[in-house]
């Protein structure tokens, strides 16, 4: 129980425990007393026969903050939890509109249980891998589509990798944590030189005289940012490349991908959940809506406003919040994927650590605007180790030296499903070793016709 009451406080002192019905006040939980929270069907004939206004969405998210607040879900009540969660996940009702309520519900209750299972994952980590009744729980989540953030000790992940045969990566992520020409944290400046005189958009990344890694400049009135997430992400982008006829300049992953092939965070695919689940340590929300612009989130201070309004929400800790985040995404059929924000608006996010931190290869996604206020994005790829709190530092500088206006630096996943290709008039220039058939996501840049 004390894993999760934190994430409730702001919810229970927000909320109201009564409603009006016919402008009679009634209780939360005079109205639990006479029936159970998962009885949906019951619910919802209960306030259709008592109010006649549009007031059951609003009666419908009070009632579930309401029964949080009272069974605080935790490993003792786990699965009780999952299966209210999935009870108002398919509820169907004659009533369409109100479809969506039980959805959002059903995800945010869900949501809510990955985070205590992911937390028992973690306290429970073993190279022996964890309990059967652990797994039957992250099954049961997978399959309404609530994917964990759980994380694999270095002795598992080369384990897996020897057993599917891909030496490649092996040998790959062998070379840039042990080769000689491996680049120690060091306080020198990066430096740009420029790829070859008939690519303007491509740069080496150059300290001391050595190349660390690449740099790719977009700008982005002349690009499309696409994205693909989910199932067969390889073959659909194929797919959408041969369909639409269209050249590539960039490809990447982007979000996270878990140890069971399933992206981490809340994601959207043009409209669609992927995954439903908010992560509360993924700092970086990139929104992408139908025109194809831009946004970037701060997650830290939990609250934020949506774009194209002046609603701020804390879908955190409000449910009904959380409905209007998946609400606009399904509105603007938007692309929603998480990362990690590593620098917001001309300030760094993360700090150096005194003790020594992983030193290993690192992709970024920056996005600044120039003086013309023109928006232009930058792949940073390094490919060689490097500890990431220096690398920030060092764009930030190089950034701040040009005169620019940072919006955003974002880590992009360089681990087990690190696919990178970037082209100059079809020709591929860059790539690492990884299958497109192992994507689980890809961020690609379209020229613009």
């Amino acid at each position: 129980m004390k894993n999760i009451s934190y994430i409730f406080i702001l919810i229970i002192m927000a909320t109201s425990s009564t409603l009006a019905i016919d402008n009679t006040k009634i209780t939360y939980q005079q109205v639990l007393e006479k029936i159970d929270f998962s009885n949906i069907q019951e619910l919802s004939n209960y306030i259709q026969e008592r109010n006649t206004t549009k007031n059951q969405k609003k009666f419908f998210y009070g009632l579930t903050t309401y029964f949080l607040k009272q069974h605080p879900i935790s490993m003792s009540n786990i699965e009780e939890s999952i299966s209210i969660g999935e009870k108002y996940l398919t509820f169907t009702s004659t009533n369409k509109k109100n479809n969506d309520v039980y959805r959002i519900i059903g995800y945010y209750i869900l949501s809510h249980c990955a985070y205590i299972v992911e937390q028992e994952f973690k306290d429970k980590s073993s190279i022996l891998g964890w309990s059967d009744s652990l797994k039957n729980l992250k099954k049961r989540l997978e399959k309404l589509h609530i994917y964990l953030k759980i994380k694999e000790n270095d002795t598992r992940k080369i384990l897996k990798y020897i057993k599917s045969g891909n030496f490649d990566y092996l040998k790959y992520r062998f070379c840039t944590k042990f080769c000689p020409e491996k680049v120690e944290d060091n306080n020198k400046s990066i430096h740009l030189k420029l790829l070859s005189k008939d690519d303007k958009t491509t740069f080496l990344l150059v300290r001391e005289n050595k190349r660390i890694g690449e740099l790719i400049w977009l700008k982005k009135e002349q690009y499309k940012i696409n994205y693909l997430a989910g199932k067969n992400v390889g073959q659909r982008y194929k797919f959408f490349l041969e369909e639409k006829q269209l050249e590539v300049k960039a490809l990447m992953t982007g979000a996270f991908t878990n140890l069971n092939s399933q992206i981490e965070g809340l994601t959207f695919e043009k409209g669609k959940i992927v995954n439903a689940v908010l992560l509360q340590h993924r700092d970086g929300l990139i929104l992408i809506d139908e025109t194809n612009k831009l946004f970037v989130i701060n997650l830290k201070n939990k609250k934020f406003m949506l774009p194209h309004t002046n609603t701020i929400i804390d879908p955190f800790n409000k449910i009904m919040d959380y409905s209007k985040l998946l609400q606009w995404g399904k509105k603007h059929k938007a692309t929603i994927f998480q990362t990690q924000l590593l620098a917001y608006k001309n300030q760094t996010l993360i700090k150096k650590n005194s003790k020594k931190s992983k030193l290993r290869e690192r992709r970024l996604l920056v996005l600044i605007t120039n003086q013309k206020g023109e928006d232009i994005h930058l792949i940073v790829n390094i490919t060689q180790a490097i500890d990431l709190a220096n690398l920030n530092e060092k764009i930030i500088e190089l950034i701040k030296k040009k005169q620019y206006h940072l919006n955003a630096i974002l880590n992009l996943d360089t681990g087990g499903y690190d696919i990178f290709h970037v082209y100059n008039k079809k020709k591929e220039i860059l790539s690492t070793p990884i299958s497109l058939d192992e994507a689980t996501n890809l961020i690609f840049y379209t020229p613009k016709h």
